[in-house]
């Protein structure tokens, strides 16, 4: 028995080496389990699915993993053409110089990045893993809060965080945000879509996107508006914005509305007006434009040379009543009895401008005299014009005033004398007609025909054939000539009555009686009245 279960030294060390070799190799092989093959690149290491934190591992530009917290966030990211620029364009508001800061991560290997606000306890802790970049979000005060957000009242958070992501996207307004360094960290649709079609081949859709209205940096970020041109590639289509730039939170908000139909229409406004200058440049008569709010919209040099006013004080745009009062100043414009007076007219002047019924003429101290007019115009605005009409007035007085001689100088003649025009109207008669026949043609407001002036003359004589005669000469046209009869009046005096055509078929009778009483009647004629 005992020589049965003896074992030889030979065989011992040979267990013992087989025993070792085991042991040796489960050691390895154990440690071979517990390393990964490829630390580097173990995701597994770098990224843990349980973390609640948002973790990113980007490969240059590309992420090749992410927690479930990350991929939530990115979500909300605006959209872009790699997760790179999602993440950055998301987090830029936050964290400014994110991407600034990253460029040194290979040589460092470890950064943290603190968010720019003062109140935003927010990091980003970032590693380098042998070309893959580690990017880890935390929160200081969100870890150290045992608070539980209500499932409601985080959806309600998120369902209005959507509603204004969409009315940013859809809103025509171009909105952007500008980080402390001049560094555009947002913007929303509008002003990505213009930038990108500002942008050349190669840099459209990426980010940060071009600043489109760079001239708006120069500008004070005290809301005040600024009207910038964005120049366009294609030639003729600049576009206009009104653009308003204010701070929050250590940061520049912009926002910019489309301008150009206003640019366009003011554009076509002035040079409306500036044909309409051009035009009553060339016009005698004096023309100024008020608009609504009564100030002087529009002027020409007519109106400067007949009121002696300064191009520069119409040119500062004056009131109404300014103009007015400088008019008065220059004695250019009829002087009042007393001030109040002068109101009250300029304000019936102003109510009649508006109806278009205003109308004056104004004799001024110099001796000229000017034809004021007020007419409405479109939106509220009136115009005047200024019309010199002193030598229409004194031709005028003259005619006036030698029409008074040539009747002075009839009405001194004996004999009474009348006119017809072409169509037969009593045109003129002289003092010694109406004592003649009893009525003076001139105290009336109707005109006379000869019709009614032979009647008078019919029943004021004897009957005779003379006045069909007269008539027929004063409504002849052709083959006129003069020619004389005598006949007698009612009374007994005897009357000699002419007839002679004047130019234009006007017609000249003539009448004379004699003081003698006791002649016989005769009634003669010349061969002409014979004729007729």
């Amino acid at each position: 028995m005992q020589a049965f279960f003896s074992i030889s030294p030979a065989l011992t060390e040979l267990l013992f080496v087989a025993l070792v070799s085991i042991l040796t190799s489960g050691a390895a092989i154990l440690w071979l389990l517990r390393k990964p093959a490829f630390p580097v690149h173990s995701t597994y290491s770098l990224v843990h699915e349980g973390d609640r934190r948002p973790v990113f591992l980007f490969d240059q530009e590309t992420l090749t993993d992410a927690t479930p917290a990350a991929h939530e966030l990115l979500r909300g990211a605006p959209p872009a053409t790699t997760k790179w620029q999602q993440f950055a364009a998301l987090l830029s508001p936050r964290f400014p110089t994110l991407t600034d800061d990253l460029v040194d991560l290979g040589s460092t290997g470890e950064i943290w990045i603190a968010a720019i606000a003062p109140d935003d306890t927010g990091m980003i802790h970032a590693e380098w893993w042998d070309g893959l970049i580690r990017l880890e979000l935390t929160d200081a005060e969100s870890e150290k809060s045992d608070v539980t957000v209500d499932n409601q009242c985080l959806r309600a958070n998120e369902d209005e965080l959507d509603l204004l992501r969409y009315m940013s996207d859809a809103s025509p307004v171009l909105a952007w945000q500008f980080g402390h360094d001049g560094t555009l960290i947002w913007a929303n649709k509008r002003y990505l879509d213009v930038a990108t079609d500002q942008s050349e081949e190669g840099r459209k859709h990426l980010w940060p996107p071009e600043n489109i209205l760079p001239e708006l940096n120069t500008k004070a970020a005290d809301g005040s508006t600024h009207r910038l041109c964005l120049k366009s590639t294609q030639p003729g289509n600049a576009m206009w914005f009104d653009c308003h730039k204010t701070t929050w939170r250590g940061t520049t908000v912009c926002v910019a509305t489309e301008s150009g139909a206003e640019v366009n229409a003011r554009a076509a406004l002035e040079e409306f007006v500036q044909t309409l200058t051009k035009t009553f440049a060339h016009l005698s008569t004096g023309l100024a434009i008020f608009d609504k709010s009564r100030r002087l919209v529009l002027f020409n040099p007519a109106l400067t040379d007949l009121t002696g006013l300064d191009i520069l004080f119409l040119s500062q745009k004056p009131e109404l009543i300014s103009f007015l009062d400088e008019l008065r100043e220059k004695r250019m414009i009829p002087e009042p009895k007393n001030y109040s007076q002068w109101r009250d007219h300029i304000q019936k002047l102003e109510a009649r401008a508006i109806d278009g019924t205003y109308e004056e003429t104004w004799s001024l101290p110099s001796g000229r005299t000017y034809k004021i007019s007020g007419r409405p115009h479109p939106n509220g605005a009136i115009a005047f014009q200024f019309e010199d009409i002193t030598p229409e007035v004194t031709l005028t007085r003259q005619f006036r005033a030698e029409l008074e001689l040539s009747q002075t100088v009839i009405d001194a003649l004996p004999d009474a004398m009348v006119v017809f025009s072409h169509t037969g109207t009593l045109t003129l008669s002289n003092k010694a007609y109406a004592d003649l026949w009893g009525y003076d043609p001139g105290s009336g407001l109707d005109d006379l025909t000869h019709t009614e002036a032979l009647s008078r003359w019919v029943k004021a004589t004897r009957a005779s054939p003379i006045w069909s005669g007269v008539e027929r000469s004063i409504c002849r046209i052709h083959n006129r000539e003069p020619w004389s009869a005598e006949t007698r009046m009612e009374d007994g005096r005897h009357l000699f009555t002419s007839v002679t055509p004047l130019t234009g078929g006007a017609t000249l009778v003539h009448f004379s009686t004699t003081s003698t009483q006791n002649r016989e009647p005769v009634w003669k004629t010349t061969r002409s009245a014979q004729d007729a």
